[in-house]
């Protein structure tokens, strides 16, 4: 995009760049043309494997519908995704968390915004939480589809992904296409058994041999989350196979730490938000909760 553009709906973005852990991010601060019309802006954290756009550019219209409401939002790539510096395989989740901060200090510098929230999808939920808990960066924190920290999760859980994983595998194995691409090698099964079993995130070894998940994080996050007093907001799709799990193991937890956070679901849905309306449906209820006093 052009430095400076406007998109239209009294929105003008500009592209940006900032430091985290000394590289540099990329990212869009989309901005209303008449200024901003109170102190609060918004953070808005794209998944593990994906950048700042988002799928179906939810996180786009997401950041240009709270500039259109007054509200500047920053719309960034996270360390080793889209065009910000470092690589894929070794940022974490700890990474990410820092990147999370760094950002919500250049959106108040570059604004001058004093109340900023985070808006995470899925694995941005996490980071989200994480920066707010444990670094103190956000006010308030909208997380959708977010699942459970990595150290949470329940042997359940991994097993039904695994299972539907598998039921996946089993169906593409069927398929003659498939057996062909193995007899040409075009079939990676070292890959296929890493999905299966591998977990999430990807792993590394440390400097001392053994092997880490890169979403595990070496802090007590949910020990911190505990302590949190600022407002959060959960948003699951109902058709999300992991979203009634992550909601009953978050709300216990809230229930249980005396947390300030609502817990609503968007009848239908899938994990992304894929339809016009669902779309439509979860950033107004985003930014409801946001501008919110």
């Amino acid at each position: 995009m052009k430095r400076d553009a406007s998109v239209g709906d009294g929105v003008v973005e500009h592209a940006v760049r900032f430091a985290s852990r000394g590289g540099s991010l990329a990212g869009v601060l989309s901005l209303p043309e008449g200024g901003a019309t109170g102190s609060r802006a918004v953070v808005i954290l794209h998944g593990w494997g994906t950048y700042r756009c988002g799928p179906h550019d939810i996180l786009v219209k997401m950041a240009r519908s709270f500039a259109a409401c007054g509200m500047p939002a920053l719309r960034f790539d996270l360390s080793g995704r889209g065009e910000s510096a470092g690589a894929y395989d070794d940022t974490d989740l700890d990474g990410m968390i820092d990147d999370a901060a760094a950002a919500c200090r250049f959106v108040k510098a570059r604004t001058g915004a004093t109340d900023v929230a985070a808006v995470g999808l899925c694995s941005g939920g996490n980071v989200g939480l994480g920066a707010a808990a444990h670094r103190g960066s956000f006010d308030r924190v909208a997380s959708l589809s977010v699942l459970p920290f990595q150290s949470h999760k329940s042997a359940m859980q991994s097993l039904r992904r695994t299972g539907g994983m598998f039921r996946r595998l089993v169906g593409k194995a069927l398929r003659p296409s498939t057996w062909w691409r193995l007899l040409t090698g075009r079939v990676r099964v070292f890959r296929v058994f890493k999905t299966l079993f591998g977990g999430e995130g990807g792993t590394v070894k440390t400097a001392g041999g053994e092997t880490r998940n890169l979403k595990d994080s070496a802090h007590d996050l949910m020990g911190a989350l505990a302590k949190y007093r600022g407002r959060l907001l959960f948003v699951w799709g109902g058709a999300d196979a992991e979203g009634r799990g992550a909601r009953a193991h978050f709300a216990e937890f809230a229930s249980l730490s005396g947390l300030d956070a609502r817990f609503e679901t968007i009848e239908g849905s899938n994990h992304n938000f894929y339809s016009r309306a669902w779309e439509r449906d979860v950033i107004a209820r985003v930014r409801g909760f946001v501008a919110a006093d």
